[in-house]
């Protein structure tokens, strides 16, 4: 097909729309902190994370998979039969989305009497279960257009999603706040949904605009739905089941953390309040470093796809430590920095100091979740989609199991579910580097995974702490922020370069950069070698 937009162009559109996306969910989210309190984002996030496991399946995985089915279809010239498999998977999903909502709106009363342990959640989970629908009925079109690599209609539907999200949340919470708490939570949360209908139905009218009408093609193939909803879960199974890892965590802390926290004496509304610091103040902070990672594992990975097809080992092995390496010097500095200024942060962005030390308690996560994201696309580069699935396992079991324990010890209680999600996704992490070691025999370059980068994060850190002391002793805080946050980003950057962190090769290899790169000197940048 003529005219179809490059690959880069694809990944960039995504990138710039999942970008967008985030910060627009860190604007409702400041706000919602400020209008309805710890109280009322912690009533919100109970209904939002577990809508997020669900949703997760319909913005991932199915758009994922028949977008490859129906790429396929238009490869082969069957243009009838991409036709009719969008069709039933249309059907297909709006039979799936229709279920999950009615469950959850159903069974509304039984989660928040006997999981939750909060009553006044009932609002925000069901008006969240609209959201569900739109979502898996929007996931065929996202997949179709993705499938004839069209790519500008889903991030102009996602973006559209969470323009609409933030103005809906901010309406209804400003319209619903002086009747109740409970009531702006559930303002809040139709305004997810309301975003979410949105993005389809922009969607869903740009695919009547553009279909194609009376295309000749072979005969269609005649898929029953059981046939195509096969595939799809056969396609789209490990690609779920590896993205999962972070919102079945959200998931066992919201059905964990409130339960454990009463049960060591705090009150149902103070338990509330102190998940709402934890998920709805700390977890956007803690989930937004991943879009560097998310764009440029979607550079690397065809690179590595490619040389594993052309048996080239050492590019294989080179790609896999620059994704290594990517992922570490973007996570260690983030986790730092945020543990080290969580209080400050917490106060500019919430006016909620109390909510410091959860975030610190959560920051290390940071790390780890990069990892997990950049080694979890490796394997699946090189096709062992098992591994995540049984990394996610394991991590999601021990991070449960650290969360019941450590949350029901009065000295830690809130704290105990940030540092259990450290230590499961770590786990998570270490086996899925066994694995890509173990297949791959990858030589690990120490210098630009462990040296350069933990010598400039202690720079850094040091900096930071002391630098952000001495300005906010003399000038305000958030001007402190402001000045100490590029600062410590330059110092730790030119460090890392200098330290050997990078080779000039591999900084070449990175999108954006490489023409800077190439007008360095080899002294300060010097080409690759066997590193020690």
């Amino acid at each position: 097909m003529s005219g179809k937009p490059s690959f880069v162009t694809n990944t960039l559109l995504l990138t710039a729309a999942g970008g967008i996306a985030r910060l627009l969910g860190a604007v409702y989210r400041i706000f919602l902190s400020r209008a309805i309190g710890d109280d009322g984002i912690g009533l919100f996030q109970m209904a939002f994370d577990l809508n997020l496991v669900l949703t997760t399946i319909a913005i991932s995985g199915l758009p994922l998979a028949i977008s490859k089915l129906i790429a396929e279809r238009y490869e082969e010239g069957d243009t009838p039969g991409a036709e009719r498999l969008f069709r039933v998977s249309f059907i297909g999903c709006t039979c799936i989305g229709v279920v999950c909502a009615i469950a959850l709106y159903a069974g509304a009363p039984f989660l928040i009497h006997t999981l939750l342990q909060e009553p006044r959640a009932l609002l925000p989970l069901r008006y969240m279960a609209l959201s569900l629908v739109a979502a898996f009925m929007a996931a065929p079109l996202r997949g179709y257009f993705q499938g004839r690599q069209q790519m500008l209609p889903r991030a102009i539907s996602e973006t559209l999603e969470q323009l609409v999200r933030v103005g809906a949340i901010f309406t209804l919470v400003w319209l619903w706040q002086s009747r109740g708490t409970e009531y702006a939570a559930g303002g809040a949360t139709l305004g997810v949904s309301l975003g979410a209908v949105a993005g389809f139905l922009y969607i869903l009218g740009e695919f009547w605009r553009q279909r194609e009408k009376g295309v000749a093609g072979k005969a269609a193939r005649k898929l029953s739905l059981v046939a195509v909803i096969s595939q799809l879960i056969k396609v789209a199974l490990p690609v779920i089941l590896g993205g999962l890892i972070w919102p079945l965590m959200r998931l066992a802390d919201t059905l964990l953390v409130h339960m454990r926290l009463i049960s060591v004496g705090f009150t149902p509304e103070r338990a509330t309040e102190l998940f709402g610091q934890f998920s709805g103040q700390a977890g956007p902070l803690i989930n937004l470093p991943s879009i560097l990672t998310v764009s440029l594992a979607a550079s690397l990975l065809p690179s590595i796809a490619a040389a594993l097809t052309r048996r080239d080992i050492e590019e294989l092995h080179g790609q896999c430590n620059l994704a290594l390496k990517l992922a570490i010097d973007f996570g260690l500095p983030a986790a730092t920095g945020l543990f080290l200024l969580a209080t400050p942060v917490a106060t500019a962005l919430y006016g909620n100091p109390e909510a410091g030390p959860v975030i610190a308690s959560y920051s290390w996560v940071i790390l780890f979740l990069l990892l997990f994201q950049t080694t979890t696309s490796i394997l699946q580069g090189i096709g062992k989609m098992q591994a995540p699935v049984l990394a996610m396992v394991a991590g999601v079991l021990l991070k449960s199991c650290l969360t019941f324990w450590l949350c029901g010890l009065p000295h830690m209680h809130i704290y105990g579910a940030g540092w259990a999600s450290a230590l499961g996704m770590a786990l998570a992490v270490l086996v899925n580097l066994a694995v890509i070691f173990r297949e791959l025999h990858l030589p690990p370059v120490f210098r630009g995974l462990l040296w350069a980068p933990g010598g400039a994060t202690i720079l850094m850190a040091c900096l930071v702490h002391f630098g952000y002391l001495y300005i906010a002793s003399r000038w305000a805080s958030s001007l402190a922020l402001l000045l100490i946050i590029p600062l410590g980003v330059f110092v730790y950057g030119a460090v890392l370069v200098l330290a050997g962190g990078f080779t000039r090769e591999e900084l070449k290899a990175i999108p954006g950069i490489n023409t800077l790169v190439s007008q360095l000197p080899s002294r300060i940048i010097p080409s690759s070698k066997k590193e020690q």
